[in-house]
């Protein structure tokens, strides 16, 4: 966390810039909130931030990670959004109070073609619901696979002006984002001046129960670093109780289904009975003509058989 007296002597160099935005009566308590439950976990990581303004968050981020870049695209974007202030300029003035943290005057547009940069994690503070839709498909795109941890700081108020269409100001749409995205995610509401849900940090890892590490990035990650592959990481074989597994009701028409050894639904096939008759031959008394009996039983017959007629004839000659 910076001190007083430091965040007061950047205050009056920013100043002679232009307007301030990150001033302590507006950032303390959203500092403070970011500071006690996000900085920790980006102890050694190589940090991102995007939309990084005069870089008092990420002085403080600076403070714990391996290595920090600022994105501020200052007064690099169109005419109509433009800023009283360039930004980028007030961060460099912030770049020269730390050795591992540097800046950077770019769009993300421009961001997603910087083959230069190298970071494992993303920090944007009340900056994601000012990107428009087409910066967001390069952030899933360039960016997020590079990302094992994303914190987003985000404030529950409604933008005046629309720059997407994902409402992100919203927190739970954030969250619905980033699980799309293979994050686990998790929220911590804070108060801004004593309003309740007035801001929140949504962190967001790669991983879970059911993740398993066989990404070429994450392998590279945890072999670089030397540490050992957390838990919640590793993938659990989970037991299926098939007989827990409601079968399909049979339809007519239609048949029953059964579980086969993969727990997949197959059709399963009912036999087939074939009818077996038995063809006999026997004589009608009346007009000596032959009649097939499909009966399945012999006919019982007074008059002589084939055979017998047969002899006979042998007898005679």
């Amino acid at each position: 966390m910076i001190t007083d007296k430091k965040w007061k002597e950047l205050v009056e160099k920013w100043e002679k810039i232009g307007p301030v935005y990150q001033i302590p009566r507006r950032s303390r308590d959203r500092l403070k909130h970011f500071c006690d439950n996000c900085v920790p976990l980006l102890k050694g990581l190589n940090v991102l931030e995007i939309g990084a303004n005069a870089g008092v968050f990420g002085y403080c981020i600076a403070g714990e990670a391996k290595s920090y870049i600022g994105v501020e695209p200052g007064n690099k974007i169109s005419q109509k959004k433009k800023n009283k202030t360039d930004y980028f300029k007030q961060a460099v003035i912030t770049e020269k109070e730390c050795d591992n943290m540097g800046f950077i005057n770019v769009t993300v547009k421009e961001l997603s073609d910087y083959k230069k940069l190298t970071f494992d994690s993303l920090v944007m503070c009340y900056a994601l619901y000012h990107l428009s839709d087409k910066e967001i498909d390069l952030l899933k795109e360039k960016i997020l696979p590079h990302c094992d941890l994303v914190i987003i700081q985000n404030r529950e108020q409604k933008r005046k002006t629309k720059h997407n269409s994902y409402k992100f100001w919203k927190s739970k749409k954030v969250v619905k984002f980033f699980e799309k995205q293979g994050y686990n995610v998790e929220v911590i509401w804070g108060e801004d001046r004593g309003v309740k849900k007035a801001f929140s940090e949504i962190i967001c890892k790669k991983g879970g129960a059911r993740k398993i590490i066989d990404d070429v990035q994450s392998q590279e990650w945890y072999q670089k670093s030397g540490e050992p592959i957390p838990k919640e990481l590793v993938a659990e074989e989970i037991d299926i109780d098939y007989s827990k597994i409601p079968k399909k009701k049979s339809v007519k028409g239609k048949p029953e289904t059964i579980l086969d050894k993969q727990g997949g639904l197959v059709p399963k096939k009912k036999p087939v009975k074939k009818k077996v008759t038995k063809k006999v031959i026997k004589k009608d008394e009346t007009n000596g003509k032959n009649k097939t009996d499909n009966t399945g039983e012999a006919p019982v017959s007074g008059g002589r058989s084939s055979s017998d007629r047969q002899g006979s004839v042998d007898k005679g000659n």
